[in-house]
């Protein structure tokens, strides 16, 4: 049993035992760390505890890997977040509208440029905070010209952590980090944080110089 797996077990039983909404964090987040990588289980224990405990930051990684990897056109979570757009700060607005863009874009990946809502989406995430990375990578990607290469060196501009390979793997990375929603947010749905490899290839298509 890897360190993970006996984490896992240990934050399963702490919630059980504690069953508050700092264990149940701690808890779901293990369960999408390597080797286990439950994204599945993830996605249906926010659904069965989104009423009782739940944060914004949880709906928005729930909602995230649900349009990767359950099979149904129908999200529950983004349904819920859609619901909850009157009430979020600007920042979480901007969240689900890239959310709603992104589903458009994973799920019909033969004709999501042919979506006028797709873009929408993309734009008004963009006006509603102009911090994050994928929103403008996306926007870039179905950009031409210096429209494109605009898009692509302000996604550039907004990136604050590069790693490497080896300073992602799970036995450098701390505790705090591991079981972090905001780290997981920064990497996988804002960009703010990628790898050494993902910036170089964005620089690229700015023809800057490797980092």
């Amino acid at each position: 049993m890897s360190k993970v797996e006996k984490l896992n077990t240990e934050l399963k039983i702490q919630y059980e035992h504690n069953n508050t909404l700092e264990s149940f964090t701690k808890y779901v987040m293990s369960e999408i760390c390597y080797p286990i990588e439950d994204y599945i289980n993830f996605v249906n224990l926010i659904k069965i505890n989104c009423y009782k405990h739940i944060s914004c930051e949880l709906l928005i990684i729930g909602t995230h890997l649900a349009i990767q990897w359950t099979d149904s056109d129908y999200n529950e979570l983004l349904t819920m977040l859609n619901s909850m757009m009157p009430i979020l700060p600007n920042k979480e607005k901007s969240i689900v509208h890239y959310l709603n863009a992104y589903k458009l874009y994973f799920r019909n990946k033969k004709d999501y440029l042919t979506n006028p809502r797709y873009v929408g989406e993309l734009k008004n995430s963009t006006e509603l905070d102009t911090s994050f990375v994928n929103n403008y990578h996306l926007l870039a990607e179905c950009s031409t010209g210096k429209d494109a290469l605009y898009f692509y060196s302000y996604a550039l501009n907004n990136v604050k952590e590069v790693f490497s390979s080896d300073e992602s793997s799970i036995e450098s990375m701390s505790l705090d980090d591991l079981l972090n929603p905001q780290r997981y947010i920064d990497e996988f749905i804002l960009g703010t944080v990628m790898s050494k490899c993902c910036y170089n290839s964005m620089k690229k298509k700015c023809n800057f110089n490797e980092y």
